[in-house]
């Protein structure tokens, strides 16, 4: 008698050779990298080593199922339409879908984004666009938008500005 054989599913096998894809990418410009100066590896090594810590809570959720909740692609559930079904088939009322892709409210999003860059600054548009896309297209809850931009603000302000001592261009009204 055979033992029990678990198959991937489908969906899975994409994501896992999507990843390998990355990965390879990933070797690809560590090699390249090794051609810059010190000072200019930085920021290709802060890119590379966030993809590999990724990669690898998303590895652990394959070969460790109960780990789920480490799974980065989970913590994006809110910015996916969800539906439940209930055993007879039909559609659970009780969960709400998140976020419905609305392509003219995106593009008009996005087009705004180069106009507000130049009236308040490159730096403040990218947090209050990004704060409205999460409050306004992506449907996320206040708190859990404050909480994206903060840590997005911050680690923008150690990577570029502490880090890289980059200084974006401000608007002409601040």
């Amino acid at each position: 008698m055979r033992g029990r054989q678990t198959v991937m599913p489908i969906k899975k096998k994409k994501e896992a050779l999507f990843i390998v894809g990355v990965v390879i990418y990933l070797i690809v410009l560590i090699i390249n990298s090794i051609k810059l100066a010190p000072g200019s590896r930085e920021f290709p090594s802060v890119i590379i080593g966030a993809a590999f810590v990724i990669i690898v809570l998303k590895f652990l959720t394959y070969i460790f199922p109960r780990l789920k909740f480490i799974d980065p692609s989970g913590s994006m559930a809110s910015l996916q339409k969800r539906v439940k079904k209930s055993q007879d088939g039909e559609p659970d009322d009780s969960v709400i879908p998140q976020a419905v892709f609305k392509p003219g409210a995106f593009i008009i999003w996005l087009a705004t984004f180069p106009l507000g860059a130049y009236l308040i600054g490159f730096l403040p548009a990218i947090f209050s666009w990004l704060f409205l896309f999460l409050m306004l297209l992506a449907k996320v809850r206040l708190r859990m938008a404050i909480i994206i931009c903060a840590g997005m603000f911050l680690a923008v302000y150690l990577m570029f500005i502490y880090t890289l001592e980059i200084r974006f261009p401000p608007g002409i009204l601040f």
